[in-house]
């Protein structure tokens, strides 16, 4: 290692994170999880907050319980 430095493989080719994804792939995602988990993840941080909050996403989990 030069100068002490310690980089992972994943820092080396750059992370993405489930939130790096755009709101509409995170909102096909979410139709896809129950409704208690997804209240869960909404005070995980804000762009699943905000990704949560989709009509689709609670129309499509209603016709499912329905």
């Amino acid at each position: 290692m030069e100068g002490g430095l310690h980089h992972s493989a994943a820092e080396s080719v750059g992370s993405s994170t489930i939130t790096d994804l755009p709101l509409e792939l995170l909102a096909e995602i979410l139709k896809n999880v129950e409704w208690k988990d997804i209240l869960r993840m909404r005070q995980t941080c804000w762009r699943l907050n905000g990704a949560s909050k989709a009509r689709d996403i609670w129309d499509c989990l209603l016709s499912v319980r329905l």
